[in-house]
């Protein structure tokens, strides 16, 4: 029973630690990220928007911006931003989407 037990728990944290497990991508800057990064770093949503699906490091990944949801005329980055870690990051409508849509809808 306990080996049983020990062997269930284990099992369980090795699949929460799975489900956490993230890519990281990098770039020197937000407009190389949009526009050369693979498009398995976005992942388009049923709305049209496209959101992050790990992490991308621009520069030395300072800063942090996170769990952030940016739409219209809103930019969630300056082009030339640098220095910063991005995560769960959405964008709907932004200059960054149709260039997304040109490089990765199709995939």
């Amino acid at each position: 029973m306990k080996t049983t037990l020990f062997v269930i728990i284990i099992g369980a944290a090795l699949c929460a630690s799975m489900a956490q497990a993230e890519n990281t991508y990098t770039a020197k800057s937000w407009d190389e990220a949009i526009s050369n990064l693979p498009c398995d770093a976005f992942k388009k949503n049923p709305d049209g928007s496209w959101t992050i699906t790990g992490k991308i490091i621009l520069g030395n990944g300072k800063s942090t911006l996170s769990g952030v949801h940016v739409s219209g005329s809103a930019e969630p980055l300056a082009g030339n931003s640098t220095d910063i870690t991005i995560s769960d990051v959405t964008l709907q409508n932004t200059r960054e989407t149709p260039i997304l849509e040109q490089r990765c809808a199709q995939r």
